[in-house]
């Protein structure tokens, strides 16, 4: 693995953009290590008597047209958090201009959204399926084929009737105190208070 202060410096470099963007992938990875059960945060045992072993999450963010790595993120397996790890290397990365960020499922959450629009980079994340706890979750869509749909999405904390009946409207699930999305033809804007921080956001799609 390079040494940090290489990747960064590299990160900046931007030879071979696409149609005038630069593309940046973020995936991850596990990672076996020496054995040693005293690393309670890495150490998994299937079973009490069978050998155990010891994990680390790795969180990458790769330039695809310049086959070049610009920034990653280790952490121990059972803290991984991957939003946490991709709101991490957004907030510090230093790439300036056009830039479209695409990444899988477990990436996905209104908080890295919030974090990629703050930055000014385009995205494309790949959500999880409509029966799964993602955030189509609720929505009202086809389960098949190819569609394009707007979207009006309130996020909120109330638990109410009505919240409860509409959950295509109202999403409820989120540990934020007060959020609220809605998306139109061409933006939404969105204004999130998490503890004393207030950010609003504009949402361009």
């Amino acid at each position: 693995m390079p040494h940090p202060r290489n990747i960064s410096r590299a990160s900046t470099l931007c030879q071979k953009p696409y149609r005038g963007y630069r593309l940046l992938v973020i995936d991850g990875s596990d990672l076996h290590f020496t054995t040693d059960p005293t690393y309670r945060d890495t150490y998994f045992q299937s079973q009490p008597n069978t050998k155990g072993y010891n994990l680390l999450h790795l969180n990458a963010a790769y330039d695809l047209c310049n086959r070049l790595y610009v920034d990653a993120l280790v952490q121990p397996r059972r803290l991984c958090n991957k939003g946490r790890a991709l709101a991490t290397m957004v907030g510090r990365s230093p790439i300036k201009g056009k830039t479209i960020v695409i990444a899988d499922r477990g990436y996905e959450s209104y908080n890295n959204l919030a974090h990629l629009e703050r930055k000014g980079w385009n995205y494309v994340i790949r959500v999880k399926d409509l029966d799964s706890n993602g955030i189509l979750s609720g929505l009202r869509l086809p389960s098949s084929g190819e569609f394009d749909r707007h979207i009006h999405l309130t996020l909120t904390k109330k638990q109410t009737k009505e919240v409860k009946a509409h959950p295509e409207i109202y999403n409820s699930s989120l540990p934020l105190l007060l959020l609220i999305f809605w998306i139109d033809r061409r933006t939404c804007i969105t204004l999130l208070l998490s503890g004393c921080s207030f950010c609003p956001v504009q949402w361009c799609i």
